[in-house]
């Protein structure tokens, strides 16, 4: 039998039952902040209630709180409170992460977007719902209009600034939004390698981690436009080799154990095929 939820009620909510929403705003988690939260979950439990709604087959999903959520789970919590509400549950969800949860300026600039398709709101009626001023919400909606590639590396790095993603946004064409992206991310390498030089290592090793750090400015540096197809599916071939290769060693370095299959082992490359130079 199923629970009559009234809006606005907070519940004891099993923790098995809640499903987080695919289209929920915040994509990215941090998992330093992740694990405090646990620890804070763990110890104190959840001070501020989630808020879940349910859909037409009696399902229960997330609206806001899925840092909590996670951070239950972690934590072996069983049941955690959570407040029924109903009506706009996107608009909901949007104004409580805005307000409440810092989304990154991808996050921010994608939620708006889909909140004006949903609920068919104009740029100033949005404003007036989040609190902001219709300038900012036209400024931080540009950056939903950077191409693919760019908000997904941009997704999975939140230190990337939002003035630099206005910025490229503000490009007139394509080219020059890259243009700008790359430019910064490079500057950044450059940085990142000045102080990976400056510290002690032997020789070996520093020789391995610059590499690497100019490998990456090389990618950065790469504009596919002219790029026939046939050099397109070898380049992927040889980024899916250097992302197997980087896997491996992450894990290593988060003290994960390595699982290598029969196919996939060090002295065979896992597709089998050649890796191309960018150079």
């Amino acid at each position: 039998m199923s629970t009559d939820y009234i809006k606005g009620r907070i519940y004891k909510i099993e923790v098995g039952l809640l499903q987080p929403d695919p289209q929920q705003p915040r994509k990215y988690f941090d998992p330093e902040a992740l694990n405090e939260l646990t620890a804070s979950v763990r110890k104190l439990g959840v001070l501020q209630p989630v808020l879940f709604r349910r859909d037409d087959q009696g399902a229960l999903f997330l609206v806001a709180g899925e840092r909590r959520l996670i951070a239950s789970q972690r934590a072996g919590l069983t049941k955690i409170p959570g407040i029924y509400v109903e009506g706009k549950y996107r608009e909901i969800s949007l104004v409580e992460n805005i307000l409440r949860e810092n989304l990154t300026p991808v996050e921010e600039a994608e939620g708006m977007k889909l909140l004006m398709a949903e609920e068919g709101y104009s740029q100033t009626q949005l404003a007036e719902m989040l609190g902001k001023t219709q300038s900012s919400v036209s400024k931080t909606m540009t950056i939903a209009n950077l191409p693919e590639d760019i908000l997904a590396q941009v997704r999975g790095n939140p230190n990337i600034p939002k003035t630099m993603l206005l910025e490229a946004a503000s490009a007139r064409t394509e080219k020059g939004m890259r243009t700008v992206f790359n430019r910064y991310m490079t500057r950044e390498a450059k940085k990142a390698a000045a102080a990976v030089a400056a510290k002690p290592r032997s020789s070996h090793e520093a020789a391995i981690i610059n590499q690497v750090v100019l490998f990456q400015d090389k990618l950065f540096k790469v504009d596919l436009s002219n790029w026939n197809e046939e050099n397109r599916q070898d380049l992927a071939v040889a980024l899916q080799d250097v992302r197997v290769a980087a896997d491996r060693l992450l894990r290593e370095i988060g003290g994960e154990e390595t699982e290598v299959g029969a196919e996939e082992t060090e002295e065979t490359p896992p597709t089998g095929k050649p890796t191309m130079s960018l150079s």
